[in-house]
């Protein structure tokens, strides 16, 4: 090769340029080109791998190097070249009395590492003898009358007062079909009903004023419904006893009775109080 030159070649200087060359090589088309640098760039970025040796004077290759030297005339006829000049004779033996010295040395420097601390705070000095009064006054005080006394109020509706009662449920009914009205204490009212069928219904009233509205009181749909006067009035409604639920002939009036009323107002204040409660809440 053109580095060899017969053992005498310097090949350090052409491996440095060839490392440089490849530091910066962009992969092309040629692969060889590109595993010859590749393999450049690992062997000079990971210099720990390179084989290390340690070579001592008895190593083969020392040992061959001063045979060599020892005995030249002979191992160049030994290799076909003869006619040399000069001769063994003008070979010296140079003893090596103080080997190499080689030192190794480290040191090792310590950073000591400590933890800083500090205290950052607020210092609040209270004065006891301080004299706190407030410099404006923000609510003052009035004194102001006014009178319940004056009501104004309005009718907004009746009350119904029950009253019992118990009736056929028509006038030309058997008597084994009868309405009975219950009153109760609190307002309240009972309707019971029989039919001919041998059923009977009750139903019971939270208010009596649900009359106003109407009470149903049978599965076909007759009611009791009273008017604001307090005049109460049935309805009827016959049906098969196989199916109580559907009405089979509606009958209006067949029953009447009374029932006392009395108003329900509604009153607010005269005597300009309310004004004065607004404010004060």
């Amino acid at each position: 090769m053109q580095y060899y030159q017969g053992g005498q070649g310097q090949i350090a200087g052409p491996g440095i340029g060839k490392a440089q060359q490849c530091a910066g090589y962009i992969p092309r088309s040629d692969k060889i080109a590109n595993q010859e640098c590749e393999a450049v760039n690992f062997l000079a970025r990971n210099p720990q791998i390179r084989p290390q040796f340690n070579i001592t004077k008895n190593d083969p290759m020392v040992l061959g190097a001063k045979n060599a030297r020892n005995n030249a005339e002979s191992f160049f006829q030994s290799i076909g070249i003869n006619g040399g000049t000069g001769s063994s004779t003008q070979c010296t033996t140079k003893t090596e009395t103080t080997p190499a010295q080689y030192t190794t040395e480290t040191c090792s420097s310590l950073r000591e590492v400590g933890t800083q601390q500090c205290t950052m705070g607020r210092t609040v000095n209270i004065d006891t003898d301080a004299n706190f009064q407030c410099d404006q006054t923000v609510n003052a005080y009035e004194n102001l009358s006014c009178d319940d006394s004056t009501l104004a109020c309005t009718v907004t509706g009746v009350q119904l007062q029950c009253a019992s009662t118990s009736t056929l449920c028509a006038s030309w009914a058997s008597s084994c079909c009868w309405i009975n009205v219950t009153c109760n204490a609190g307002g309240s009212a009972t309707v019971q009903h029989g039919d001919c069928c041998g059923y009977s219904y009750t139903k019971v009233v939270s208010n009596v004023s649900q009359f106003l509205s109407g009470v149903t009181y049978n599965p076909a749909g007759a009611k009791i419904t009273c008017t604001n006067t307090g005049s109460c009035s049935m309805t009827f409604e016959n049906y098969y006893c196989s199916n109580p639920s559907v009405s089979i002939g509606h009958y209006d009036n067949v029953n009447s009775f009374n029932m006392s009323t009395s108003p329900v107002f509604s009153c607010t204040e005269g005597g300009g109080c309310e004004a004065l409660d607004a404010r004060t809440r």
